[in-house]
């Protein structure tokens, strides 16, 4: 009960909170890993993963680019954001 919880903890637990269809419980605690560590990127792709469910594309293309600033050379993110850049065209 006492244990401090931080950002990775919050982190895998808004992606399991994704996988069993809590999307609202995934973006709060998405939020707020990213609050926690604001360099903590694997939190920032959950959140735009969360906000994708929700069809916010824009809103998960904007956190993605939060972290893309944050490390430029990262694979994963530019992945992430290639792909939610050829979903807001479609739309």
């Amino acid at each position: 009960a006492g244990d401090k919880v931080d950002e990775a903890m919050l982190t895998v637990r808004a992606n399991v909170l994704l996988e069993v269809g809590r999307v609202e419980d995934a973006i709060k605690d998405a939020e707020k890993a990213v609050k926690i560590n604001e360099n903590y990127l694997s939190a920032y792709m959950a959140h735009a993963r969360a906000l994708a469910y929700k069809n916010k594309l824009g809103a998960a293309y904007e956190m993605l680019k939060k972290a893309w600033v944050k490390d430029k050379e990262n694979k994963k993110i530019q992945a992430l954001m290639e792909m939610l850049d050829r979903e807001i065209k479609m739309d």
